[in-house]
């Protein structure tokens, strides 16, 4: 019977290695790991090299099984609104949405954690036209359109669409919006 692999052992193994392969090594510890800490730590590692590789709903999955094995309810619903945000940067609304819903589900406080994940939204959204991707900042916009917001979060979001419609081309829907809004 293989004893269970110690933290240290573990770290000294990934030094130098490449994130593939290292992620491939944490994939068998995990199968074989034993503790819930063991499993944690190994979950961290995977999250800390998927993120570093930009393999954002890897990382999100890894967050998800950190959550079925949290301590606390705030734990839960933390490692859920993580996983939404990576959800959210690999532009995977749908999964983010369910993330969120989890989040929701196990928590209290509904509205906090709806508001979180909507900052989440705007944070990426903002992100995404300062590095100059207006397509990508408009579908997530339109996506949030979907979200139960207050009026004058909605008016910011498609008066930002105007703007980015009328940048990548989309001039039918730049000029609807615009005048919808009587601009």
């Amino acid at each position: 019977m293989d004893a269970e692999p110690l933290k240290s052992d573990i770290e000294k193994e990934l030094q130098g290695l490449d994130d593939l392969i290292a992620i491939s090594r944490l994939e068998a510890h995990l199968k074989k790991a034993k503790t819930m800490a063991i499993k944690r730590f190994i979950l961290l590692k995977m999250i800390e090299v998927y993120t570093k590789k930009n393999m954002l709903s890897e990382a999100a999955r890894s967050y998800d099984a950190l959550a079925q094995m949290a301590a606390t309810t705030q734990e839960k619903v933390d490692m859920h609104i993580k996983e939404a945000e990576l959800y959210i940067q690999a532009a995977n609304y749908e999964l983010a949405d369910r993330a969120m819903n989890k989040a929701i589900y196990t928590g209290k406080e509904r509205n906090i954690i709806v508001n979180a994940v909507k900052d989440l939204y705007f944070k990426q959204g903002y992100s995404l036209e300062k590095a100059g991707k207006p397509a990508l900042a408009a579908k997530l916009y339109e996506k949030m359109l979907t979200m139960n917001l207050p009026v004058h979060e909605r008016n910011l979001i498609q008066e930002k669409l105007v703007f980015l419609y009328e940048k990548v081309g989309k001039l039918k829907e730049h000029f609807a919006l615009k005048k919808k809004l009587g601009m």
